[in-house]
């Protein structure tokens, strides 16, 4: 039975990482949540995996790092039982211990042997989404209905001159923030040399799509990754490596350029003076990070969450609760209970307190520090890890820019994180 659920398992986990980009396209709502591959297949894999997670317990009540995963969710289910806006607070709760739970999950069934077939998948599943993306793109600007390019109506050229490419994810912001995983494990596998062919050209294709999803969070994050590769190549001595790293960054530079000049003046079934002035746009929007609706709303929201922060220190205001919060604070401005923060720190501060904070802190320092601690015993392990450890910082320096914890793709990443973690301790664990 057991090796029964070991190999159900191995093929959950591939599924799951093969689906982690599609976010939106396809996914079902249901009584106001959306419902996506990843989760099914995710809530499948826990299931089947209860008789082991209940053999594991210890490790999850008495060891480092994910002691201090469960406290955080002890926070979470109190803070939200004691918030002063019950509904939202208890389901981002459930939430945030379903991914919690996933991470945990795929850590136990973690195969170091596989790894190779998770880079493959990972890799994969990254090309054939950013084709889909390249697809939206140039079908946009034929001027197919979003009905058949599947983006919405405020990231089409009717807005900037030239699509937002947001591919299969809610928008282009999410959709960045994933590419940002495939990204680093390609950085890393430049760098140790390992599938360089593969890894440059996926690398070089997710990064021209991070720059035409005019995500300036994530743009800043995956440049901070490329010059971190570059820096780790130039340490090893290793300066092919180093070259093919700002060969692939500058051609994919220079492709997002090429797509976005020839898209609008060429290709675009009608040209207007937003298709004329796309590359200006495109441009202008890069670096603008003072001015326009999204600068000022960024303001007013970390402003509000000092605020509440400041109401409710220890144990916060409640899991996903700042959306009522606002909307009670600045009526005029915000509806409903689903507004966000949009910077994850002060989130997590406002909703779950210090406590919360340093509860997930110590979890993921541990974490973190475990990985880079343990011994890498072949060149797939160490592109896995350091590429993944790569990716982590990458969304956390994006955090800074949009907040919401219970990402699926995420949580896989720390799952992934908490296997190499444990499978190179010695005395390798037994299911």
């Amino acid at each position: 039975m057991e090796a029964k659920v070991a190999r159900w398992s191995r093929f959950l986990v591939y599924f799951i990482l093969a689906v982690l980009p599609l976010e939106r396209i396809p996914s079902v709502d249901a009584a106001g949540i959306t419902i996506r591959l990843s989760q099914v297949a995710g809530l499948v894999l826990i299931g089947i995996n209860l008789p082991t997670m209940w053999r594991h317990r210890d490790e999850l009540l008495r060891k480092n790092p994910w002691r201090w995963l469960a406290a955080f969710w002890v926070v979470c289910v109190i803070s939200a039982g004691l918030s002063a806006h019950l509904k939202r607070p208890v389901e981002v709760a459930a939430f945030t211990i379903f991914v919690g739970v996933l991470a945990w999950v795929v850590s136990l069934r973690f195969e170091r042997e596989r790894v190779p077939v998770y880079f493959k998948i990972i890799g994969w599943s990254a090309i054939a989404v950013c084709i889909f993306g390249l697809y939206q793109f140039f079908g946009d600007l034929l001027g197919l209905p979003v009905g058949f390019t599947g983006l919405r109506p405020q990231y089409t050229a009717d807005v900037f001159g030239f699509p937002r490419i947001q591919s299969t994810g809610l928008e282009p912001l999410y959709f960045a923030d994933y590419l940002l995983v495939p990204a680093g494990l390609m950085i890393a596998a430049v760098v140790a040399r390992y599938r360089q062919r593969f890894a440059l050209g996926t690398l070089t294709l997710a990064a021209m799509i991070v720059w035409l999803t005019v995500s300036r969070g994530a743009m800043v994050a995956l440049a901070v990754a490329l010059l971190a590769g570059v820096g780790a190549a130039a340490y090893k001595q290793r300066w092919k490596a180093a070259g093919l790293l700002v060969a692939s960054a500058v051609m994919s530079m220079v492709l997002a350029y090429g797509l976005l000049y020839v898209g609008t003046h060429f290709v675009v079934r009608k040209q207007n003076a937003q298709t004329k002035s796309a590359v200006k746009n495109f441009q202008t929007q890069q670096v603008n990070i003072s001015n326009g609706e999204s600068s000022e709303g960024r303001t007013i929201t970390r402003n509000l969450a000092i605020k509440a922060f400041e109401s409710h220190p220890v144990l916060g205001i409640g899991p996903g609760a700042f959306g009522a919060y606002a909307a009670k604070e600045m009526p005029d401005r915000f509806g409903g209970d689903k507004s966000i923060v949009n910077n994850e720190p002060l989130e997590l501060l406002a909703e779950t307190g210090l406590v919360g904070v340093l509860t997930l802190g110590a979890f993921l320092i541990y974490l973190l520090l475990g990985v880079a601690r343990a011994p890498k015993p072949d060149r797939a392990v160490t592109v896995l890890a350091y590429g993944l450890l790569l990716a982590a910082g990458a969304i956390a320096l994006q955090y800074q820019l949009f907040s919401t914890l219970y990402i699926t793709h995420v949580w896989v990443v720390i799952g992934l994180l908490g296997g190499i973690m444990v499978i190179q301790r010695p005395g390798k664990r037994k299911a």
